[in-house]
């Protein structure tokens, strides 16, 4: 599936998305039949969300709608944010952020807060609240597209 969306946006749809991205009025001055391509996304999108729900259902066996929950949407709300939205890099990099942080929350907060002596959060809610610190922290770091754009242009070209 990676594979293939990376495909379609090396050739010519993916350039005419990514023009319709940025401006409307120069992609139809250009020449991209906007409604065609906008149905084109929003089928492509459909397909790609198709396969991941029937994916899912293969591999959990029930779907009800008491499974997608909140804090589903919140964390994958933040590998977008982290992740940014210019790249499947970015997705990529965003998946495994939301993936790895919460597991290793505690560690990277205890190598932060060894200079400081005790822990900021002893309660049993500390990993929710690490996670979200870690979050934020990104965030406030790379506030435009995400890690693509913090990686591409480093912490020296910030404004």
């Amino acid at each position: 599936m990676f594979v293939l969306a990376w495909l379609l946006l090396l050739g010519k749809l993916g350039r005419s998305f990514r023009t319709i991205r940025e401006s409307e009025i120069a992609a139809v001055s250009s020449g991209v039949n906007l409604t065609v391509t906008k149905t084109l996304a929003f089928g492509i999108s459909a397909f790609f969300a198709g396969v991941a729900g029937s994916l899912y259902a293969i591999v959990i066996g029930f779907v009800n709608p008491d499974t997608f929950s909140i804090n589903l949407s919140l964390l994958l709300l933040i590998g977008v944010v982290v992740g940014g939205l210019g790249s499947l890099v970015g997705v990529v990099f965003g998946a495994l952020f939301i993936e790895y942080v919460p597991l290793y929350a505690p560690d990277i907060l205890s190598w932060v807060e060894k200079p400081f002596g005790s822990p900021l959060d002893p309660s049993r809610r500390a990993q929710a609240r690490r996670f979200t610190a870690l979050a934020c922290s990104w965030c406030c770091l790379s506030p435009r597209t995400g890690s693509q754009d913090l990686l591409s242009n480093g912490l020296t070209n910030r404004v």
